[in-house]
């Protein structure tokens, strides 16, 4: 900027004060702008990674270690060993109304096993269940008593074993020759049955039997797309329906022999600590819904309730 004419520069104090000054362009200015904003940009950025870091820190070669540990695990084998008691023999007669321990002490005898591998046990409908602390210790049991007779020992049910209805199934069917015919029985069925869908059933049942044919329930160890056997009606798939079990020791909403609570009276509902055991005259009081009503009522609203197929029990907020 210069000088208007007629005018020193002494006349313009305002030009004395820039006339010794270095003077700059717009396109220097706009640069010097914009290295400053990407300084403050670079500088936002680097504080953000610093929050970041703090709030997620990378993890350590220790937690690293775990984490491939936990992705290369095995799965969980299980330590349970289910024991038959068979109906049919009398010799194992006193073993169906015996206590646990009792039990524990007569399988140590036969099966030469010490009882401290034994974790716990308790009775189920078909017999006992024994708990292992491993399950190698498990095996031990299995295999000695894979050669008495009758086998006392049932392997866990397998968790994805699935039902099928099969109904329409002939009587029977034409064999090789002109006049002869095959039976359609359990075994014939479950052979036809591995060459459909490459599956061997584990449980195959006879149902009702008619005229015009007859009908099986069949248990596959895992779910399969409908099948047909022998011209028969395509494989129906039988849903599971749980049952709310009541515990006949404390009232609660489960399993009576894996009951770990205080007895109740099953009378009043108060505990049986100290309490008579004959001619009871208490208020009647439900040990779940505190309602006068006597222990394990039809109807309790504390009951767990079954909602597409599955037992969803009531929470502590709404009881």
């Amino acid at each position: 900027m210069l000088p208007a004419d007629g005018l020193e520069a002494s006349h313009l104090p305002c030009w004395t004060h820039y006339s010794n000054a270095s003077y700059v362009s717009f396109a220097d200015v706009a640069r010097a702008n914009s290295n400053d904003w990407q300084q403050v940009q670079s500088k936002s950025s680097t504080k953000r990674a610093r929050q970041s870091a703090k709030l997620n820190p990378a993890p350590s070669v220790a937690q690293e270690t775990t984490s491939a540990a936990a992705a290369d695990a095995k799965p969980k084998q299980s330590r349970r060993v289910f024991v038959r008691i068979p109906q049919e023999d009398p010799t194992c007669s006193h073993l169906r109304t015996s206590a646990p321990a009792t039990f524990s002490a007569w399988l140590e005898t036969v099966c030469k096993l010490p009882r401290t591998k034994f974790q716990k046990t308790y009775a189920v409908s078909s017999g006992y269940c024994v708990e292992f602390k491993s399950h190698k210790d498990r095996k031990l049991l299995v295999d000695a008593t894979a050669a008495l007779t009758p086998p006392l020992v049932s392997e866990m049910e397998n968790p994805n074993a699935t039902s099928y209805f099969l109904s329409g199934v002939p009587l029977d069917v034409p064999g090789a020759g002109a006049d002869t015919k095959i039976v359609i029985d359990v075994a014939s069925l479950a052979a036809e049955i591995k060459a459909v869908i490459g599956l061997v059933p584990s449980r195959v049942l006879l149902g009702k039997t008619r005229e015009d044919g007859q009908s099986f329930t069949i248990v596959l160890p895992k779910k399969v797309s409908p099948f047909r056997v022998f011209g028969s009606d395509a494989a129906k798939l039988l849903r599971r329906n749980p049952t709310v079990r009541t515990c006949a020791r404390c009232f609660g909403f489960h399993d009576t022999p894996k009951c770990s609570f205080a007895a109740v009276c099953a009378d009043c509902g108060a505990a049986k600590l100290n309490h008579p055991t004959m001619g009871c005259d208490k208020r009647p009081q439900c040990p779940n819904c505190l309602g006068p009503f006597a222990p394990g009522h039809a109807g309790c609203p504390c009951a767990p309730k079954v909602v597409s197929g599955r037992v969803v029990s009531i929470t502590k907020d709404k009881r």
